[in-house]
């Protein structure tokens, strides 16, 4: 057995030899000065200047849909004879989606905002691109999948409830693909007063005795860990209710008196992309609140390639392919790095093999 596997060291990875010249990155050019190469019909090798007024204008969008932290690129084409071919961008609110200089899009929290080119050499011609954001950005800090709205503010869909402290009968509004587009939208963390003595910041004012809300909330997981441990955090007043992806994950009762309470989610409830946080909270009288948080606490296996759980010859199987250009599912490179030296490559083939023998 052990001969089958440091037979693995002698592998030659079949990594395609690229010729210098041959490595040019694709690059394209935008708002640049077009060239007649045509030289006024008589074919010269020097180019003509256009030096023509700027009368239309053409967008490569005119909308566009982004998840939070997702980025994407707008061209704006200005008539070819123009002499000034540049295009000044704007956004109609930066904490929904930035641009750039060169047109490029990066969405931030959810919401729908109006992106506009102007040509500079005529700054009556204007297009415009409408911009749906889906999602709230999750900022990729260390162990935290979705942050307290005390430290980056969430936006949920929302509607009102009767005051009902038993398990709801209807749950169709928790799963990801329900139509919630007749609800309303708030900005939490939720809350009756400013708390200031709890550093709590309430973006969304809640009052009223004997009512409830039914929340939903999009966020994004770029790649799920099977290994890790999840945790949802909360504090909340009064009675609440936690789905995540259409599933019931977690039950509070009466209220948290500002004591944080948590309940771990199993890692295979979250999917790679949107995940559908839904929360019911009911409030029989006095103050309201509600903010929260999701954790993840990861467990690195060195050697684990495939991140199953264990270390074998699968594990050597899924570096191999991952070093010849072909990505396993499930690969995770943390674990693959056995060395720890940043780098992936037929050393770490080796670490494995000393792992699996020993």
């Amino acid at each position: 057995m052990k001969r089958l596997l440091l037979s693995f060291c002698f592998v030659v990875l079949q990594l395609p030899l690229i010729p210098l010249w041959a490595q040019n990155d694709d690059i394209e050019v935008t708002d640049s000065t077009s060239t007649d190469w045509g030289g006024g019909g008589g074919g010269g090798m020097n180019p003509g200047t256009p030096t023509g007024p700027v009368t239309s204008m053409t967008l490569s969008q005119t909308t566009l849909t982004l998840v939070g932290g997702e980025s994407a690129r707008l061209v704006a084409t200005v008539n070819s004879d123009a002499a000034n071919k540049n295009v000044l961008w704007t956004t109609a609110d930066k904490t929904i989606a930035q641009v750039e200089d060169d047109g490029t899009v990066t969405a931030y929290k959810r919401g729908v905002i109006t992106i506009t080119a102007t040509a500079k050499g005529n700054v009556s011609i204007k297009k415009t691109c409408t911009v749906t954001v889906t999602s709230d950005y999750i900022p990729p800090l260390s162990g935290v999948v979705v942050p307290w709205g005390k430290d980056a503010s969430w936006t949920a869909r929302y509607r009102t409830e009767d005051y009902n402290i038993d398990y709801p009968t209807d749950v169709s509004w928790t799963t990801p693909n329900y139509d919630d587009s007749s609800w309303l939208t708030l900005t939490g963390p939720l809350g009756d007063n400013d708390y200031t003595e709890h550093n709590y910041p309430w973006h969304y004012h809640w009052e009223g005795d004997y009512n409830g809300l039914n929340l939903r909330r999009d966020f994004y997981v770029y790649e799920t860990d099977r290994t890790a441990t999840y945790t949802f955090y909360t504090v909340h007043d009064d009675n609440m209710w936690v789905f995540l992806n259409g599933e019931f994950v977690a039950y509070f009762d009466d209220w948290s008196n500002w004591e944080i309470r948590s309940v771990q989610i199993p890692a295979d409830k979250f999917v790679n992309g949107r995940n559908q946080l839904s929360i019911r909270i009911m409030d029989c009288i006095g103050a309201q609140y509600l903010d929260y948080t999701i954790t993840k606490e990861s467990t690195r296996v060195a050697g684990d390639a495939n991140n199953d759980g264990q270390v074998n010859i699968a594990d050597v199987t899924a570096l191999l392919n991952y070093l010849n250009g072909n990505v396993p599912t499930h690969f995770k490179r943390a674990n693959a790095d056995v060395n720890s030296d940043g780098l992936l490559n037929i050393a770490d083939v080796t670490a494995i093999i000393n792992i699996i023998n020993h």
